[in-house]
Protein backbone atom coordinates (compact mmCIF):
# COMPACT_ATOMS: atom_id res chain seq x y z
CA UNK A 1 0.00 0.00 0.00
CA UNK A 2 1.28 3.39 -0.95
CA UNK A 3 0.98 6.89 0.08
CA UNK A 4 1.60 10.05 -1.64
CA UNK A 5 3.11 12.95 -0.24
CA UNK A 6 4.87 16.59 -1.01
CA UNK A 7 8.62 16.09 -1.72
CA UNK A 8 9.43 18.67 1.38
CA UNK A 9 11.31 17.75 4.01
CA UNK A 10 12.18 18.73 7.59
CA UNK A 11 13.22 16.48 9.26
CA UNK A 12 16.46 18.09 11.02
CA UNK A 13 15.21 18.12 14.51
CA UNK A 14 14.35 14.57 14.63
CA UNK A 15 16.82 11.53 14.94
CA UNK A 16 17.72 9.33 11.28
CA UNK A 17 16.65 5.92 12.26
CA UNK A 18 18.41 2.94 11.29
CA UNK A 19 15.80 0.68 9.47
CA UNK A 20 16.75 -1.13 6.55
CA UNK A 21 13.95 -0.27 3.60
CA UNK A 22 12.41 -2.84 1.04
CA UNK A 23 14.47 -2.76 -2.30
CA UNK A 24 14.01 0.51 -4.60
CA UNK A 25 13.24 2.29 -1.47
CA UNK A 26 15.38 4.14 1.30
CA UNK A 27 15.00 6.41 4.26
CA UNK A 28 14.13 10.28 3.99
CA UNK A 29 12.13 12.96 5.45
CA UNK A 30 7.95 12.09 4.66
CA UNK A 31 5.40 15.11 5.49
CA UNK A 32 2.49 13.39 5.52
CA UNK A 33 0.86 12.90 9.00
CA UNK A 34 3.79 15.45 10.04
CA UNK A 35 7.13 15.38 9.37
CA UNK A 36 9.05 12.09 9.67
CA UNK A 37 11.29 9.33 8.73
CA UNK A 38 10.22 6.36 6.66
CA UNK A 39 11.17 4.76 4.06
CA UNK A 40 10.16 6.25 0.42
CA UNK A 41 10.90 7.16 -3.22
CA UNK A 42 10.71 9.71 -5.36
CA UNK A 43 7.95 9.82 -7.74
CA UNK A 44 6.27 12.71 -9.92
CA UNK A 45 3.89 13.10 -7.73
CA UNK A 46 5.80 13.43 -4.48
CA UNK A 47 7.32 11.00 -2.34
CA UNK A 48 5.60 7.11 -2.09
CA UNK A 49 5.86 6.21 1.05
CA UNK A 50 6.13 1.97 1.79
CA UNK A 51 3.76 1.44 4.86
CA UNK A 52 3.84 -2.38 6.51
CA UNK A 53 0.38 -2.18 6.95
CA UNK A 54 -0.70 -5.34 5.03
CA UNK A 55 -1.53 -8.95 5.72
CA UNK A 56 0.53 -11.63 6.13
CA UNK A 57 0.31 -12.72 2.91
CA UNK A 58 0.98 -9.05 1.12
CA UNK A 59 4.15 -8.21 3.38
CA UNK A 60 6.29 -8.55 7.11
CA UNK A 61 8.06 -5.64 7.27
CA UNK A 62 6.91 -3.22 10.46
CA UNK A 63 8.14 0.52 10.10
CA UNK A 64 7.03 2.19 12.93
CA UNK A 65 6.64 6.25 11.99
CA UNK A 66 6.98 9.80 14.45
CA UNK A 67 4.27 7.88 16.80
CA UNK A 68 4.61 6.24 20.39
CA UNK A 69 4.88 2.31 20.84
CA UNK A 70 1.20 2.37 21.62
CA UNK A 71 -0.20 4.26 19.38
CA UNK A 72 1.68 2.77 16.56
CA UNK A 73 0.66 -1.11 17.51
CA UNK A 74 -2.66 0.28 17.62
CA UNK A 75 -2.53 1.50 14.19
CA UNK A 76 -1.15 -1.41 13.00
CA UNK A 77 -3.48 -3.90 14.44
CA UNK A 78 -6.76 -1.47 13.18
CA UNK A 79 -5.39 -2.02 9.84
CA UNK A 80 -5.00 -5.85 9.73
CA UNK A 81 -8.53 -5.59 11.04
CA UNK A 82 -7.52 -6.67 14.47
CA UNK A 83 -8.51 -4.03 18.05
CA UNK A 84 -6.16 -3.10 20.91
CA UNK A 85 -8.18 -1.75 23.96
CA UNK A 86 -6.06 0.29 26.68
CA UNK A 87 -6.14 -1.14 29.83
CA UNK A 88 -8.04 2.59 30.82
CA UNK A 89 -10.29 2.33 28.76
CA UNK A 90 -12.21 -0.90 30.04
CA UNK A 91 -12.42 -3.27 33.40
CA UNK A 92 -10.78 -5.94 33.55
CA UNK A 93 -13.31 -8.86 34.81
CA UNK A 94 -13.35 -12.78 35.63
CA UNK A 95 -15.89 -12.94 32.81
CA UNK A 96 -13.70 -11.28 29.96
CA UNK A 97 -11.19 -14.37 30.08
CA UNK A 98 -13.07 -17.84 30.33
CA UNK A 99 -10.92 -21.04 30.51
CA UNK A 100 -11.74 -23.68 27.83
CA UNK A 101 -13.55 -26.19 30.03
CA UNK A 102 -13.62 -28.55 27.39
CA UNK A 103 -9.40 -28.00 26.70
CA UNK A 104 -7.44 -31.43 27.37
CA UNK A 105 -5.47 -30.69 30.67
CA UNK A 106 -2.24 -31.95 31.66
CA UNK A 107 -1.13 -31.00 35.45
CA UNK A 108 2.21 -31.57 34.04
CA UNK A 109 2.35 -28.66 31.01
CA UNK A 110 -0.58 -25.85 33.09
CA UNK A 111 0.09 -22.87 31.39
CA UNK A 112 2.31 -20.49 33.80
CA UNK A 113 -0.10 -17.58 33.27
CA UNK A 114 -2.99 -20.01 35.09
CA UNK A 115 -0.37 -21.31 38.03
CA UNK A 116 2.34 -19.70 39.27
CA UNK A 117 3.93 -21.42 42.08
CA UNK A 118 6.91 -20.91 43.79
CA UNK A 119 8.09 -22.22 47.17
CA UNK A 120 11.71 -22.22 48.83
CA UNK A 121 12.28 -23.30 52.02
CA UNK A 122 15.80 -23.81 53.62
CA UNK A 123 17.04 -25.58 56.81
CA UNK A 124 18.41 -22.44 58.06
CA UNK A 125 14.57 -21.16 58.54
CA UNK A 126 13.78 -23.98 61.13
CA UNK A 127 17.38 -24.17 62.75
CA UNK A 128 17.14 -23.48 66.44
CA UNK A 129 13.25 -24.13 66.96
CA UNK A 130 12.90 -25.63 70.11
CA UNK A 131 10.47 -29.19 70.11
CA UNK A 132 7.41 -26.63 71.26
CA UNK A 133 7.66 -24.20 68.37
CA UNK A 134 7.90 -27.56 66.07
CA UNK A 135 5.02 -29.19 67.92
CA UNK A 136 2.97 -26.12 67.63
CA UNK A 137 4.32 -25.75 64.10
CA UNK A 138 3.10 -28.97 62.95
CA UNK A 139 -0.15 -29.36 64.47
CA UNK A 140 -0.77 -26.68 61.58
CA UNK A 141 0.65 -28.41 58.88
CA UNK A 142 -1.98 -30.32 56.61
CA UNK A 143 -1.17 -33.61 54.82
CA UNK A 144 -0.41 -33.48 51.72
CA UNK A 145 -4.02 -34.64 50.30
CA UNK A 146 -5.68 -31.56 52.46
CA UNK A 147 -2.91 -28.74 50.74
CA UNK A 148 -5.33 -26.47 48.55
CA UNK A 149 -3.12 -23.08 48.34
CA UNK A 150 0.54 -21.80 47.66
CA UNK A 151 0.48 -21.21 51.66
CA UNK A 152 -0.85 -24.62 52.82
CA UNK A 153 1.78 -25.82 49.88
CA UNK A 154 4.89 -23.78 51.55
CA UNK A 155 3.80 -24.87 55.14
CA UNK A 156 3.64 -28.34 54.29
CA UNK A 157 7.70 -28.04 52.65
CA UNK A 158 8.51 -26.33 56.50
CA UNK A 159 6.85 -29.75 58.04
CA UNK A 160 8.69 -31.73 56.27
CA UNK A 161 12.29 -29.72 57.10
CA UNK A 162 11.08 -29.69 60.30
CA UNK A 163 10.30 -33.50 60.86
CA UNK A 164 13.73 -34.36 59.50
CA UNK A 165 17.03 -32.70 60.22
CA UNK A 166 18.29 -34.08 57.36
CA UNK A 167 15.98 -31.75 54.75
CA UNK A 168 18.28 -29.08 53.50
CA UNK A 169 15.99 -27.32 51.28
CA UNK A 170 13.23 -27.84 49.09
CA UNK A 171 12.14 -25.97 46.03
CA UNK A 172 9.07 -26.01 44.52
CA UNK A 173 8.38 -24.35 40.91
CA UNK A 174 7.20 -24.08 37.29
CA UNK A 175 10.28 -26.39 36.88
CA UNK A 176 8.62 -28.80 39.36
CA UNK A 177 10.17 -29.87 42.63
CA UNK A 178 14.03 -29.76 43.89
CA UNK A 179 15.22 -31.69 47.15
CA UNK A 180 18.43 -32.05 48.75
CA UNK A 181 19.18 -34.39 51.86
CA UNK A 182 21.79 -34.99 53.65
CA UNK A 183 23.10 -38.86 53.25
CA UNK A 184 25.75 -40.76 55.17
CA UNK A 185 28.86 -41.47 53.52
CA UNK A 186 32.71 -42.58 54.24
CA UNK A 187 35.03 -40.59 53.47
CA UNK A 188 37.80 -42.28 51.63
CA UNK A 189 36.93 -45.32 53.31
CA UNK A 190 37.20 -44.47 56.20
CA UNK A 191 36.14 -41.62 57.97
CA UNK A 192 32.18 -41.36 58.86
CA UNK A 193 31.04 -37.78 56.70
CA UNK A 194 27.46 -37.35 54.97
CA UNK A 195 27.06 -35.96 51.50
CA UNK A 196 24.14 -34.03 49.79
CA UNK A 197 22.38 -35.66 47.15
CA UNK A 198 19.99 -33.32 44.88
CA UNK A 199 17.00 -34.65 43.35
CA UNK A 200 14.93 -32.98 40.65
CA UNK A 201 11.32 -34.80 39.38
CA UNK A 202 10.85 -31.67 36.31
CA UNK A 203 7.54 -30.77 35.18
CA UNK A 204 7.41 -33.82 33.17
CA UNK A 205 7.92 -36.25 35.62
CA UNK A 206 11.78 -36.64 34.77
CA UNK A 207 13.98 -37.98 37.63
CA UNK A 208 17.72 -36.77 38.34
CA UNK A 209 19.69 -37.25 41.51
CA UNK A 210 23.02 -35.80 41.84
CA UNK A 211 26.18 -35.66 43.82
CA UNK A 212 28.29 -33.20 44.46
CA UNK A 213 31.74 -33.45 42.24
CA UNK A 214 33.70 -34.22 45.57
CA UNK A 215 31.73 -37.91 45.49
CA UNK A 216 34.92 -38.83 44.11
CA UNK A 217 36.75 -39.31 47.62
CA UNK A 218 33.33 -40.58 49.11
CA UNK A 219 31.99 -44.10 49.95
CA UNK A 220 27.97 -43.85 49.32
CA UNK A 221 26.54 -47.13 50.59
CA UNK A 222 23.31 -45.98 48.61
CA UNK A 223 24.28 -44.44 45.13
CA UNK A 224 22.11 -41.71 42.92
CA UNK A 225 21.04 -44.65 40.90
CA UNK A 226 19.44 -46.63 43.10
CA UNK A 227 17.57 -43.36 44.41
CA UNK A 228 16.26 -42.56 41.10
CA UNK A 229 15.15 -46.07 40.48
CA UNK A 230 13.28 -45.98 43.95
CA UNK A 231 11.53 -42.49 42.79
CA UNK A 232 10.67 -43.47 39.51
CA UNK A 233 8.98 -46.42 40.71
CA UNK A 234 6.83 -44.57 43.27
CA UNK A 235 6.51 -41.54 40.95
CA UNK A 236 4.80 -43.76 38.43
CA UNK A 237 1.35 -44.26 40.47
CA UNK A 238 1.03 -40.84 42.04
CA UNK A 239 1.19 -39.21 38.64
CA UNK A 240 -1.33 -41.70 37.02
CA UNK A 241 -3.37 -41.05 39.69
CA UNK A 242 -3.22 -37.33 39.61
CA UNK A 243 -3.88 -37.34 35.84
CA UNK A 244 -6.97 -39.73 35.95
CA UNK A 245 -8.43 -36.84 38.67
CA UNK A 246 -7.38 -34.15 36.48
CA UNK A 247 -9.34 -35.82 33.40
CA UNK A 248 -12.23 -35.92 35.81
CA UNK A 249 -12.78 -32.89 36.29
CA UNK A 250 -12.56 -31.30 32.61
CA UNK A 251 -16.24 -30.62 32.73
CA UNK A 252 -16.05 -28.52 35.91
CA UNK A 253 -16.87 -25.03 34.84
CA UNK A 254 -13.92 -23.77 37.67
CA UNK A 255 -11.34 -25.43 35.79
CA UNK A 256 -8.62 -23.01 36.54
CA UNK A 257 -8.62 -23.61 40.26
CA UNK A 258 -9.10 -26.97 39.90
CA UNK A 259 -6.05 -27.83 37.85
CA UNK A 260 -4.28 -25.12 40.28
CA UNK A 261 -5.39 -27.12 43.63
CA UNK A 262 -4.30 -30.27 41.61
CA UNK A 263 -0.53 -29.02 40.66
CA UNK A 264 -0.53 -27.96 44.48
CA UNK A 265 -1.59 -31.76 45.46
CA UNK A 266 0.63 -33.32 43.51
CA UNK A 267 3.80 -31.07 44.00
CA UNK A 268 3.22 -32.01 47.87
CA UNK A 269 2.41 -35.76 47.31
CA UNK A 270 6.14 -35.74 45.31
CA UNK A 271 7.51 -33.70 48.11
CA UNK A 272 5.93 -36.17 50.51
CA UNK A 273 7.37 -39.35 48.12
CA UNK A 274 10.53 -37.76 48.44
CA UNK A 275 10.91 -37.35 52.23
CA UNK A 276 10.04 -41.04 52.53
CA UNK A 277 12.00 -42.48 49.78
CA UNK A 278 15.59 -40.58 51.21
CA UNK A 279 14.55 -41.31 54.82
CA UNK A 280 14.04 -45.19 54.30
CA UNK A 281 17.71 -44.69 51.69
CA UNK A 282 19.57 -42.61 54.62
CA UNK A 283 18.37 -45.61 57.03
CA UNK A 284 19.59 -48.11 54.76
CA UNK A 285 23.33 -46.20 54.03
CA UNK A 286 23.73 -45.97 57.67
CA UNK A 287 23.23 -49.72 58.38
CA UNK A 288 25.82 -50.39 55.84
CA UNK A 289 28.17 -48.10 57.41
CA UNK A 290 27.87 -49.51 61.00
CA UNK A 291 28.57 -52.93 59.40
CA UNK A 292 31.75 -51.69 57.70
CA UNK A 293 34.96 -52.75 59.44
Amino acid sequence: MFYLADARTNCDDQAKPALACPTGYSMMCNPTGGYHWGCGKESRDGIAEWTSFLTPAEGSAVFQNNESNLDFIQRATEAVGGDVTRESDSAVSNESVQPDARAPVNINTVSSERISLSVVVKKVQVRGWDPKQKEEFLATVKTHAQVRSGQDLENFARGVLVRDENVESVTIGEEGVQFSYRMPAKLFGIFNASLVARVDVDAESRVKVRFPWLRIFFSEPVGALKIQESVEKELGGVTQTMQTQVRESEDNAELANIDLQNKIQYQAQILQLLSNIMKAQHDTAMSVIRNMK
